[in-house]
């Protein structure tokens, strides 16, 4: 049983770095429609009811709700912390299989998810870096493996070595919609390309994409 997995700490206070670019109230309404937009793309890969939240945020959990997922409040402080505590969570449930997917992913599409997905259903660590390829925006893998998440600067080589140390079947995943995440003010030209947010009401894109 596949599951899908989205750590989001929710819209307050998100999204700092973008502060010289954007305002206080922008920037969540940002980061609330790229958590929607993956939200939603995940929902279409396994369905609502295999789609696992872990926040802190009441806002973030009414959203999930909203949407036919399930919230698991996140207890551990920091995001390694978390996704391990929703991988035993899961494990418990009986779930096989995790999908850990990145809530700035403004491009993710269903073959994206589908592609990590299809690596763990066949016992494989699928790792997605993000477009410096230093950081991880994905990983996904049999919930049987022993793998610890290490999120945070240089975490696909910590990942990647810790897979290749366990002799664990790793397989990096280099792809766009994956690697897109939004950081920084130069990210920001991702909300322009025409395929980003693209399960949200164009209404709300068009005004996404003018923010600057």
């Amino acid at each position: 049983m596949q599951w899908i997995v989205i750590p989001y700490r929710g819209p307050a206070g998100a999204k700092k770095r973008l502060a010289g670019s954007l305002s206080e109230a922008a920037r969540r309404q940002v980061s609330r429609a790229m958590f929607q937009h993956v939200l939603n793309v995940a929902c279409e890969t396994v369905g609502a009811s295999r789609v696992l939240v872990v926040t802190v945020s009441r806002t973030a959990a009414a959203m999930a709700r909203r949407a036919g997922a399930s919230v698991l409040k996140e207890r551990a402080p920091g995001l390694n912390a978390a996704v391990q505590e929703a991988c035993t969570h899961l494990r418990s449930r009986g779930a096989t299989t995790a999908t850990v997917v990145a809530a700035d992913l403004p491009l993710l599409s269903k073959s994206s998810l589908l592609s990590l997905n299809a690596r763990a259903s066949r016992g494989h660590v699928a790792i997605a870096a993000d477009r410096s390829g230093t950081g991880t925006n994905a990983v996904a893998l049999p919930l049987r493996a022993p793998f610890v998440f290490k999120f945070g600067d240089d975490s696909f080589r910590l990942h990647l070595e810790q897979g290749r140390t366990r002799r664990l079947p790793v397989r990096a995943m280099t792809a766009p919609q994956l690697a897109a995440d939004v950081d920084v003010p130069e990210d920001l030209e991702l909300l322009a390309d025409p395929a980003a947010l693209s399960t949200l009401p164009s209404v709300q894109s068009a005004a996404l994409r003018g923010l600057r």
